[in-house]
């Protein structure tokens, strides 16, 4: 499943928690009506270009832990879309003309490419994975004037006003039943968005006794807003690179391709060497203990991992620059116990292209990536386990 595929079907969950809420919608009141006026002129733009900062801070048995992920974004008419965002030293680009969509992760040998009609509030939120997730949607919703951001939100209050980098700003929350969301609007009329403080604890609250996360805020700073920007139609049609090719549908730019070698310290002592495993087919397990699509694959891996295990497969939980305290109370307190490697720097996380966790790769016994999975779908574990039947049947015959 490709990161537009896994997208499309996150990020339409999002939109259906807005439109299902049962909360009723209440008298239009001057806090409404300035957060409505500033949706409504965003989406009423011709084109507009803006940077798109996120902070998140995950609290995890009492320890903090932060990501980051920046953005340079044109919009251009309703379907439009030219952006690049940086996580961790990676830099992906995403161009849409509105009927043909392209990623490319630069520095790689190959893009992906799609005609699937995906919405360009949900192409908005492709690089944005994990903890971003909600924020990316919301923020997208509020540019192209999503009224169930509206409808589905308690009643809107104003808050205190603050200079945010010379611009004073006036603060309203938008309560939901998952989250909430303090937007910072600028005091122009119509007034435009500039901060967006989204507060996750409702959704991570009853996780935090499991050994999940306890707490988790994403702060999305919209800056260097240039309303009707000039735009010309080739900004908006990905032309590759000299010697980058196209994936073929339904495949991850890494498969096929020859595994990197790396050596990683593992929980509890000792390290592991890729190249000493050559001769046995692996499965790397990126994750990290605050992501919630992570907790939910890990026990479903373990599981079908160890159906195989006679037959010489072995399984890494690469873990994604977290302390080893953390990680040890977090498997114990879930009952888990795969072998942990510690990807301090997350270096060999880049390597294999992620973020986005969870990422499974799955290697062959002669060092080549066969399989690639990029998050989990509601048939992840039989995808897999056909997906190993195959990896470990491949090293057999080798033999």
């Amino acid at each position: 499943m490709t990161r537009f595929h896994t997208l499309a079907l996150l990020v339409a969950g999002l939109f259906m928690t807005f439109s299902h809420s049962t909360q009723a919608q209440a008298p239009l009141k001057d806090p409404q009506a300035r957060v409505q006026a500033a949706m409504q002129s965003a989406a009423a733009l011709k084109s507009v270009a803006f940077s798109e900062s996120f902070q998140g801070k995950v609290v995890t048995n009492g320890s903090t832990s932060e990501s980051a992920l920046q953005g340079e974004v044109v919009l251009n008419g309703k379907e439009g879309l030219s952006s690049t965002f940086t996580m961790q030293r990676q830099k992906i680009r995403l161009v849409s003309d509105g009927t043909t969509h392209c990623l490319y992760i630069i520095g790689d040998k190959t893009y992906q490419k799609t005609d699937e009609v995906i919405p360009r509030t949900q192409l908005m939120c492709v690089v944005a994975r994990g903890i971003f997730g909600t924020s990316a949607t919301w923020v997208a919703g509020f540019l192209h004037n999503k009224t169930e951001l509206l409808d589905t939100s308690g009643a809107i209050e104003a808050k205190d006003t603050q200079n945010i980098d010379g611009a004073e700003c006036e603060g309203y929350l938008l309560p939901y039943s998952g989250f909430d969301v303090t937007v910072w609007l600028t005091k122009s009329d119509p007034p435009t968005l500039r901060r967006a403080d989204v507060d996750l604890k409702k959704t991570v609250q009853n996780q935090g006794a499991n050994g999940g996360p306890s707490d988790a805020t994403v702060q999305v700073d919209i800056t260097d807003w240039k309303p009707n920007v000039a735009t010309t139609d080739s900004q908006f049609v990905f032309t590759p690179p000299d010697g980058v090719e196209m994936t073929k549908p339904g495949s991850d730019t890494l498969e096929g391709k020859k595994a990197d070698d790396f050596e990683l310290a593992l929980l509890g002592g000792g390290s592991v060497k890729l190249s000493a495993l050559k001769g046995k087919p692996v499965v790397l397990d990126f994750w990290a203990t605050w992501c919630g699509p992570c907790r939910k694959a890990m026990p479903i891996v373990e599981k079908v991992t160890e159906e195989f295990a006679d037959k010489g497969l072995l399984l890494y939980a690469v873990n994604l620059q977290e302390d080893a305290e953390k990680v040890q109370g977090y498997l114990q307190s879930v009952n888990l116990n795969p072998k942990v490697a510690l990807d301090k720097e997350g270096t060999v996380a880049r390597a294999y292209g992620a973020p986005p966790i969870p990422s499974i790769i799955l290697i062959g016994a002669d060092g080549v990536i066969k399989k690639v999975f990029r998050g989990i779908s509601q048939q992840f574990e039989d995808d897999l386990r056909n997906a190993l039947t195959g990896l470990v049947k491949d090293g057999a015959t080798a033999k």
